[in-house]
């Protein structure tokens, strides 16, 4: 019986232990808030992932075909275009780590002139640009293959670096927390993830590589962005002279967040580890005076 009463307290002790682990584990859980790999053919909606699609805003419309978003037109026209207010969240959120991946399928250069911006806007945004020269969109923008000299005196750049993250505040004030030259020119095929929680942001690439940054880093510091009082959608603003090949294509955009579990989840595991190890020690100098007694 003693064997038997010893054997369930030990069961009853790891499983406790397991429940705790699991809790953990569900805490950092990643939480799909928009999935989209084009593939249905309407920019409005998205049959197959998680969202409910984008809408399209800039003075040439945006077509999803062949399971990709296509940016082509050319002619200096704005292809612009925000996801639904239905998937709105803050990416901004401590504890809660927001990473926006997108894949390219075509990713051209107009050496003319190349605008392409990524990233977060207020939610409700309008107009047929976004891009952070207007100051007025409170948000955070990223350039992959940015080239319009006449805007680098706005951001404080030296023409010709193509990469950029910039934040842009509720004031509608401008602070480059990034800016970068390619090593290797991002191409078909390329990716980014960028990653961000209240105070944090951090850039990666796939595809290609950065030869230096001549501002910020791959990570650092979030500032820049404000007083933050409403939600956000994704905003993609694209446009070139030429279009064409000279312009490009997204195979698939996704925005996930993870949560960080808190520190006292932590300290109750540790807790809950000490007190059982506690008991087991006592236990084993109880059975220890028993066995010595008889």
């Amino acid at each position: 019986m003693r064997l038997l009463l010893t054997a369930h307290s030990r069961f009853t002790r790891f499983a406790a232990i397991a429940a705790l682990f699991t809790a953990v584990a569900a805490s950092g859980v990643a939480q799909t808030r928009i999935n989209d790999t084009f593939s249905d053919g309407n920019l409005g909606t998205n049959t197959g992932g998680t969202g409910s699609g984008f809408s399209s805003r800039g003075t040439s419309l945006v077509t999803e075909s062949g399971g990709a978003l296509v940016f082509q037109a050319g002619g200096y026209n704005t292809q612009v275009i925000a996801s639904n207010s239905a998937n709105a969240f803050n990416p901004f959120t401590a504890g809660l780590p927001t990473t926006l991946t997108a894949t390219f399928g075509t990713l051209g250069f107009d050496s003319s002139f190349n605008r392409q911006w990524f990233g977060y806007g207020v939610n409700g945004t309008s107009g047929n640009h976004w891009y952070p020269i207007n100051g007025t969109t409170q948000g955070l923008y990223l350039s992959i293959l940015y080239n319009n000299a006449g805007e680098d005196g706005t951001y404080g750049l030296a023409a010709g670096h193509r990469g950029n993250l910039i934040a842009v505040s509720n004031t509608g004030a401008l602070t480059t927390l990034a800016s970068w030259d390619w090593a290797t020119q991002p191409t078909d095929g390329f990716s980014f993830s960028l990653t961000t929680t209240d105070t944090t942001y951090a850039l990666q690439f796939t595809g290609a590589t950065v030869s230096n940054y001549v501002l910020g880093a791959s990570s650092g510091t979030l500032t820049g962005l404000g007083t933050i009082s409403s939600n956000f959608n994704v905003n993609i603003h694209g446009q070139t002279a030429s279009g064409g090949a000279n312009g490009f294509t997204l195979d698939a955009l996704s925005v996930t967040a993870s949560a960080i579990p808190e520190p006292s989840t932590y300290a109750l595991i540790f807790g809950t580890l000490a007190l059982a190890g506690v008991i087991a020690h006592r236990r084993r100098q109880n059975n220890a005076a028993r066995q010595a007694g008889n």
